[in-house]
């Protein structure tokens, strides 16, 4: 677990992301969007959250995998990363 500041849309993001770190496919993606749209039904009738912040969903969850990625190394040392694993 790790805490940052950061803008609403990256906590819709962990909300929403169906993605899987460890091996991309389409329907995670798919899933993540459906996600996120039902989720903007709610969440704003309680906080502003713009379009253009919502256009940037995806971008998040790049970002949010170089997070996961930092902290892993972060945990385990580099040495846990190996060509095997980048692959």
């Amino acid at each position: 677990m790790s805490s940052s500041l950061a803008p609403a849309i990256f906590d819709t993001m962990v909300m929403c992301d169906m993605t899987d770190y460890f091996e991309f496919n389409e329907q995670g993606l798919s899933n993540s969007i459906n996600a996120l749209n039902e989720f903007l039904v709610g969440y704003r009738n309680v906080s502003d959250i713009s379009d253009d912040e919502v256009e940037t969903f995806c971008d998040w969850i790049a970002i949010r995998h170089f997070q996961l990625q930092a902290t892993i190394v972060e945990l385990y040392g580099e040495d846990c990363v190996d060509e095997q694993f980048i692959d």
